[in-house]
């Protein structure tokens, strides 16, 4: 298979403890926990070396030692040339991008959380980020939790115009739904341009590197996806996931396959509108609530 040059290196982050699931966990690192006899790293790893990166940072922590059999594996199974920090204190999510940055000579970053499953036409994604001339890109998608998720609104469609954090208070005037998925692509001059704040210890790409360069600039992109991307976070999701890699419905929503898709017409299919009038005012809106539950039976 022919690949493209990729001048991007994939960072990814495995240095968390994963309290919430230590319920089956039993102590195992997140991205050791199989997913029907595959970990959850070497999934990511497969999605990474499947779009033609070369290059892999593994940010390493909680019982690092742990990762040093299966990143073996990978290297010897995979086209991929894997590279290790062992942080010696907790740095968060993406704290110790900085420490590795003198390491980085390639052009962008993909940063990936350690804890998602996904099949995702990756390509697609840079080709969507090289498109746009974009310096920081976002997959997002409708997430099935926003009360405990990151959101963005994007309301041209692409371009990011609104953030909310899952741990902010509810904000009345926020109206999003799309989620943060755990994978960007970003310039990796960023991280020069954007220092690194040692009084805050849980560091994130959503809100201390993606947040802080809209901020300055304002042009952040969202590439929003049906793909299928879930965090393993929760004993529920991560069951969740083992079910749907049995049934195969990980792999058959990646955009390389073709895709079903369902167009709506609105008005009196949607909502309540009277013929030759225009709904103006959000007030106005009166959904058609007997068609909800024939639009769930679609979506099945």
């Amino acid at each position: 298979m022919w690949f493209k040059i990729m001048d991007i290196t994939a960072v990814t982050s495995i240095g968390g403890k994963g309290t919430r699931i230590e319920s089956i966990s039993y102590g195992k690192p997140k991205g050791l926990l199989e997913i029907n006899g595959k970990t959850v790293i070497y999934k990511i790893a497969e999605q990474i070396a499947l779009c033609g990166i070369k290059k892999l940072f593994l940010l390493r922590g909680y019982k690092s030692e742990l990762f040093d059999n299966e990143i073996i594996k990978i290297e010897n199974q995979l086209d991929l040339e894997i590279t290790s920090y062992i942080e010696k204190e907790p740095l968060g999510e993406c704290g110790a991008l900085w420490e590795i940055r003198n390491q980085i000579n390639s052009k962008d970053v993909l940063f990936v959380l350690g804890d998602i499953v996904f099949d995702v036409d990756l390509q697609r994604f840079i080709d969507f980020h090289e498109r746009l001339d974009s310096q920081f890109s976002l997959i997002t998608h409708i997430t099935s939790h926003p009360e405990d998720s990151d959101l963005i609104r994007a309301t041209n469609g692409t371009q990011i115009s609104d953030f909310k954090f899952k741990n902010q208070e509810k904000n009345n005037s926020f109206r999003g739904f799309l989620g943060n998925a755990g994978i960007s692509l970003f310039n990796t001059e960023i991280l020069d341009l954007i220092k690194s704040d040692s009084n805050i210890k849980n560091k994130t790409v959503f809100r201390n590197l993606a947040y802080e360069f809209f901020k300055l600039f304002k042009r952040i992109y969202s590439y929003n996806t049906s793909e299928y991307i879930k965090d393993i976070g929760t004993p529920e999701r991560l069951k969740k996931v083992i079910e749907d890699d049995k049934n195969n419905q990980i792999k058959e929503k990646n955009y390389k396959f073709k895709q079903k898709c369902l167009f709506l017409d609105r008005d009196n299919t949607l909502i309540k509108c009277t013929k030759g009038n225009y709904i103006l005012d959000p007030n106005d809106i009166q959904i058609k609530k007997d068609k909800i539950s024939k639009i769930i039976n679609l979506r099945k």
